[in-house]
């Protein structure tokens, strides 16, 4: 497996030093990552949302399970949270910054939304 991660250039070189070491510690390759906060919603209409994390959203393949997931680690390469990416994957853009999905947290069944930051206005 090429080890060559795709990791958000808003870190410092140490902060993404830190992220590729992990992901090659765990034989899992980073395909993609961004600066996000990330909300949690488990009401079935969707009007509370909490904001469950800050941190680095990586969108990782794994060898072993084969299967790619979604990692959200703070700058220590900590998994905050983790998601399958499980086919078929439905995902909503509801706008340019704001993206959401279904998924299974301890049974339960949340919407994620994922707010990408351009700038550096949210440091993990």
């Amino acid at each position: 497996m090429s080890l060559d991660h795709k990791i958000t250039n808003q870190l410092e070189d140490h902060e993404q030093k830190i992220i590729a070491l992990q992901a090659n510690q765990n034989s899992a390759l980073i395909l993609s990552s961004a600066i996000v906060e990330l909300w949690l919603s488990d009401r079935s209409d969707h009007t509370n949302w909490s904001k469950y994390a800050c941190g680095i959203l990586c969108i990782v393949k794994k060898s072993n399970p084969k299967a790619n997931f979604f990692q959200l680690l703070d700058l220590n390469a900590n998994i905050l949270w983790e998601q399958e990416i499980y086919t078929p994957f439905c995902y909503e853009v509801v706008s340019k910054n704001f993206h959401y999905f279904p998924a299974k947290v301890k049974t339960k069944i949340l919407v994620l939304i994922i707010q990408f930051f351009i700038g550096p206005k949210c440091r993990p």
